[in-house]
């Protein structure tokens, strides 16, 4: 983000884990770049309504909920993840445009200010990838998960 002038840099809110904040703050105020830091989000809900765009780890649970309220992600697989189900998870949504996915390994500062430097310039990309997400969402699937159980109990 520093790597962005400060006219285009985006208002950055960053949950790290409890044990890091202050790594994190620290960072931020060296390299020059407002933000604010906390440990754990509370309300995701509230998390997700403010934010226009996320950078993310591509965990399940992470990738239902960016669906189920459509926001358009830049999704960074966690490298070591069994089986790489991360990078899979995030390819699921990148075929379908709606996530991007940036490698671990090539996640620099360069590329993710071209990144965010993008998407705060084409403002109807970042709406259309976030339409792609919410089109993706499985809203029913509680209610298809029961069906089959049934349906198997049943023959």
């Amino acid at each position: 983000v520093s790597r962005l002038q400060t006219t285009e840099r985006p208002v950055i809110k960053h949950q790290c884990g409890n044990g890091h904040v202050e790594f994190c703050e620290e960072q931020y105020r060296q390299a020059n770049v407002e933000a604010e830091v906390f440990g754990f989000i509370d309300s995701m809900r509230e998390g997700y309504e403010w934010a226009d765009l996320v950078v993310c780890r591509a965990g399940a649970l992470t990738i239902a909920e960016l669906t189920a309220v459509g926001l358009a992600s830049i999704l960074v697989p966690y490298p070591s993840a069994v089986d790489n189900h991360q990078f899979y998870n995030a390819r699921f949504l990148e075929q379908h445009q709606a996530a991007r996915i940036l490698p671990e390994n090539n996640l620099d500062a360069v590329t993710l200010a071209s990144q965010l430097r993008y998407f705060a310039q084409n403002r109807d990309a970042l709406i259309e990838m976030s339409m792609r997400a919410r089109s993706q969402a499985m809203t029913d699937a509680t209610e298809k998960l029961a069906q089959g159980i049934l349906a198997g109990a049943l023959s």
